[in-house]
Formats: C-alpha cells, structure tokens, sequence
C-alpha cells in the first residue's frame, strides 16, 4: 500500500451532501467550501492512484450524479492527475530527486 497526497476541487450542486461522503475519506484531511463545491487536501492509502481516483468519483457521483473531480493524487515516487474519471498527466520523481542529498551532486557532474 502506498500513501498518496490528494489535493482535490470537487464541483457539485449538493454540496452538504458531498461533504459528509468526503469527511468518510481520511481522518486525515482538511476541506474549505468554495462557490462551486470544495477544496481538499487528504492522506489516503491505497495501491493505485487511478483506483483511487475511480473509487472517490463512484462514490461522490453516486450521491450527486453531476459532481466533477479535478484531482492530484502524490505519492513518494509519483504525481497524477485527473480530471473526473480520466488521467490527464503524469509524472515520476527523477532519478536525483531519489538520491540522498551527497548523491546528487555526483550523479549531476556525471552527466
């Protein structure tokens, strides 16, 4: 299991019903209200960001059918994102980001 960094922007036209399902997602996250739905930021376990991406999407649109999900999902060797259930980047942590701080100046002057 890895540990991903969730920042999200939930679109929603219920939004006091979508925040109770978002409370249920981690005990450890902050959401703010904004005009059209939410913001978040959480920790959430899993094996897969895409997995868990669909599961937070399934779950919010089973409550409110029209609720849109921008969100980046970090982990420790990666970032995703998506927009709703679709993948529009990502990214994985260079190989000198990885390295302990006496590393990296030798793998840079080896290039």
């Amino acid at each position: 299991m890895k540990k991903f960094l969730l920042t999200a922007w939930i679109d929603t036209p219920k939004p006091e019903a979508i925040e109770f399902a978002l409370r249920d997602l981690s005990p450890r996250r902050k959401i703010i209200p904004t005009e059209v739905g939410f913001f978040m930021k959480a920790t959430v376990q899993g094996a897969d960001a895409r997995l868990l991406n669909k599961r937070l999407l399934a779950s919010l649109r089973k409550i409110e059918p029209h609720t849109a999900l921008h969100a980046e999902w970090k982990s420790r060797d990666s970032a995703e994102w998506f927009f709703n259930y679709v993948q529009k980047r990502s990214r994985k942590a260079s190989c000198s980001h990885r390295l302990k701080p006496h590393q990296a100046g030798h793998a840079r002057s080896r290039r």
